[in-house]
């Protein structure tokens, strides 16, 4: 092996031979391949051993979306950052992506056309193709034979389908948070002010509507003001639930067109084109002009939105199981309202007797691997942090640093008491350390109890966050499958138009109304629609 010394001798000659040859573009080119390759040489000469004899460090870049999108990045002194440069011998850099999809998108690509992509990145599938078309991104079929427990774990042969081109694997693959704890979340309502106005549990659609309106206006809090409203939502749309987005969907459920689809066998098509989507429409423009909606619904993010049910705006919602009821996301609320209570209950049904929290399909996340990690050799480093992180490392990203963030029991039993109660990996304060917990997730009853501990509230109530999660599994869902987006400027008209009706913008008239239908399909929806149908048959949805 050529000493470091003599190698970076190389590269100082041929960096001077830049300078010479400069005018000569072939040879110029030629030089440029040799810098390349003694580039590598070095770097494959510095991989194994520094001056004295240890791992020589490794800088990896990694951009991902946050586990925890109101809490901010682990800090510069954060313990795992320590652990990996002593152990493995990497300078691990993180960055957090916005959550919004769209936003990402534009930062990846961005990133991609100025060659500044990361190492490893969150992207779509859009995205992985795109950026594999543009030949940014590394195949990653080498990774998995050098990380076997977490290929067994996590990289199934369905997750490498999700992910291949031409039999070629373009990403790491993984479940979304809705998919790999299934049907996560539900319809819940305060329980407090239903008691407060003597009103019973709404069951049908007209009841939902009833409570709205008490909720509204007939002071439900008791505090004299003017401040509360029946429904809370923000637009969270995504391909399976498109349109206003799943935070509408039980809403939509009652008028049997909840999601994109319709998955009946005899009757697969898009819900847009139902005579039940208008009705459902109507149903939810009227929620907006009898103001029994929190008015900022169409503003609100995701942390938007969670800040305005801890601090009492609405009493209905669809909401995550965890980002209700685990102890660090509810305290806000409890700290509020040490009185009030949510409950799950059944999403309402229509006249039709149909009923549905939401869509529950199969949907994966992508971590694409930037070519030029693969050029300067650190796939293998790359891979073995993947594997660490999974097996040695897998208690540190979900819990935090043992004897000050848990305390490991008998049995190997997990506890969040610990000396100081806000650096516990259960309080508000931890929430930054556990920002990767996505990285190693795993899915057994006896893990799940482990990171959804019982917990007391103030009003020494217990909170059993796996038993709301069973509840909420226990509604009505409407099974789906996973398929590829709109194009970018059809799914813009598509959701701008369904937007711009409900807040008034576009008189919401049946007329109207087909009339954007047939826009849509000028545009290429029914071109779309049937490419699906196409996916849809060797799938089972389709007689």
């Amino acid at each position: 092996m050529l000493s470091l010394m003599r190698l970076c001798s190389i590269l100082f000659i041929i960096m001077k031979g830049f300078h010479f040859f400069g005018k000569h573009r072939n040879v110029c080119r030629i030089a440029r391949i040799a810098l390349v390759a003694a580039s590598s040489l070095a770097f494959l000469s510095c991989e194994n051993s520094g001056d004295n004899g240890q791992q020589k460090l490794v800088k990896l870049e990694m951009w991902y979306v946050p586990s925890q999108s109101e809490a901010g990045e682990p800090p510069a002194d954060w313990f795992l950052y320590e652990r990996l440069r002593n152990e493995l011998g990497i300078d691990l850099i993180l960055h957090a992506l916005p959550y919004d999809q769209k936003e990402m998108e534009m930062i990846i690509m961005q990133a991609a056309k100025t060659n500044s992509l990361p190492d490893i990145f969150r992207c779509s599938h859009s995205t992985m193709l795109e950026l594999a078309k543009q030949n940014k991104i590394t195949s990653v079929d080498k990774m998995f034979p050098l990380m076997p427990q977490r290929t067994k774990g996590i990289y199934t042969e369905s997750a490498k389908r999700a992910a291949q081109i031409d039999g070629m694997t373009f990403a790491l693959a993984y479940p979304s948070s809705n998919t790999s704890v299934p049907k996560n979340e539900g319809v819940l309502i305060r329980k407090d002010w239903l008691d407060k106005l003597n009103l019973p549990i709404p069951k049908t659609i007209d009841d939902f509507y009833n409570v709205m309106l008490a909720f509204t206006f007939n002071d439900p809090d008791g505090n004299h003001k003017d401040d509360t409203y029946g429904f809370g939502a923000y637009i969270e749309a995504n391909v399976q639930e498109d349109g206003l987005g799943k935070r509408f969907s039980p809403i939509f459920g009652a008028f049997g067109v909840c999601g994109t689809f319709n998955y009946d066998r005899e009757h697969f098509a898009l819900n847009i084109r139902d005579e039940k989507f208008f009705d459902a429409m109507t149903f939810v423009r009227k929620m907006v002009t009898s103001k029994v909606i929190d008015p900022n619904w169409s503003a609100y993010k995701k942390d938007d939105f969670r800040d305005a049910w801890k601090s009492g705006r609405f009493g209905i919602m669809r909401e995550n199981f965890g980002a209700y009821s685990l102890k660090s996301n509810y305290k806000p609320f409890d700290d509020n309202f040490p009185d009030g209570e949510w409950i799950v209950i059944d999403p309402p049904k229509g006249a039709d007797g149909k009923s549905a929290v939401g869509t529950n399909t199969q949907t994966w996340n992508f971590l694409a691997v930037n070519k030029r990690t693969y050029e300067l050799g650190k796939i293998p480093r790359l891979a073995k942090m993947l594997e660490w992180m999974y097996t040695d490392a897998y208690m540190d990203i979900w819990y935090g640093q043992e004897g000050v963030n848990y305390n490991l029991l008998e049995g190997g039993k997990i506890s969040d008491k610990v000396a100081d109660e806000k650096k516990s990996y259960t309080a508000v304060e931890s929430k930054n350390l556990l920002q990767l917990r996505w990285i190693v997730d795993r899915y057994s009853d006896e893990q799940l109890r482990e990171r959804y501990p019982l917990w007391t509230k103030n009003n020494g109530q217990t909170m059993d966050s796996l038993e709301i999660l069973k509840q909420m599994q226990s509604k009505s869902w409407i099974d789906g499958f996973s398929f590829e987006k709109m194009d970018d400027n059809l799914q813009k008209l598509y959701r701008n138009g369904i937007k711009d009706f409900i807040l008034g913008y576009r008189n919401l008239t049946k007329e109207n109304w087909d009339a954007f239908v047939k826009e849509l399909d000028a545009k290429g929806l029914s071109e779309w629609e049937e490419k699906i149908k196409e996916e849809a048959k060797p799938k089972g949805f389709m007689s």
